[in-house]
């Protein structure tokens, strides 16, 4: 399991997903950091971002609250990493603790631009940086987005226990770590008890109670698919 000391590292790292795209907090900024890119987005309501004039900055003031709509947000963000991309420079997300809002669109951009599925997606991101958990609301935007564009679903928002919603790729982690915490008496118990009722899987289909989503843009299923194809 994750100590205290690993996450606190973590969170103060800015973290490699590509060679041209980074995801940091707050706490892993530093002159000598911010020099190594050419463009950073900052997503942090209120925070105005200190940096050189060379430093093309874009302010994206995004809560990190399961109810914020990402639509107006995807193709903007996409392009301006594609931009780096191209000029085989760098861009770095930028959220509070790295946490969340610029681990989605990393995600994001993995699967809508490099045709990445959003399981596969979000365990490379969440190698790279092992703290990312996107909120729920930010999840089932990220699998109407992978269902739209692509008729498909690798990640369902399960209840593995009443009142909890989470997404199964996370939840699928937090189940291996507590089991590898216990003891082989406790797993044993735990083992007994999901006799009926088996335990998550890594498959995309899960036995537990899958949480359906809304369906999303249709245009913006289309500038997606315009801009993946611009990518390549």
């Amino acid at each position: 399991m994750t100590s205290n000391g690993n996450i606190d590292r973590e969170i103060r790292k800015c973290s490699r997903i590509r060679p041209f795209l980074y995801v940091a907090g707050i706490s892993g900024l530093s002159p000598g950091v911010l020099s190594r890119f050419g463009t950073v987005i900052n997503l942090i309501p209120g925070f105005r971002l200190k940096a050189p004039s060379r430093l093309n900055v874009y302010h994206i003031a995004i809560e990190d609250d399961e109810g914020v709509d990402l639509t107006p947000f995807w193709t903007t963000v996409f392009k301006a990493i594609d931009e780096q991309r191209k000029k085989r420079g760098k861009l770095l997300l930028l959220c509070g603790m790295g946490i969340s809002r610029s681990a989605t669109f990393a995600i994001g951009y993995l699967m809508c631009i490099e045709k990445i599925s959003l399981h596969d997606a979000y365990k490379h991101v969440q190698h790279c940086r092992s703290v990312v958990c996107p909120n729920i609301g930010f999840f089932r935007q990220m699998i109407e987005l992978e269902e739209k564009m692509f008729s498909r679903r690798t990640v369902n928002m399960i209840e593995p226990i009443k009142g909890i919603v989470v997404a199964d790729v996370v939840w699928n982690e937090l189940y291996d770590e507590m089991m590898e915490s216990m003891t082989e008496e406790e797993r044993g118990m735990i083992r007994s008890a999901n006799k009926s009722s088996p335990p998550p899987c890594s498959s995309p289909s899960s036995s537990l109670s899958t949480i359906g989503s809304s369906s999303s843009n249709s245009d913006l299923h289309l500038e997606l698919d315009q801009l993946s194809l611009r990518s390549t």
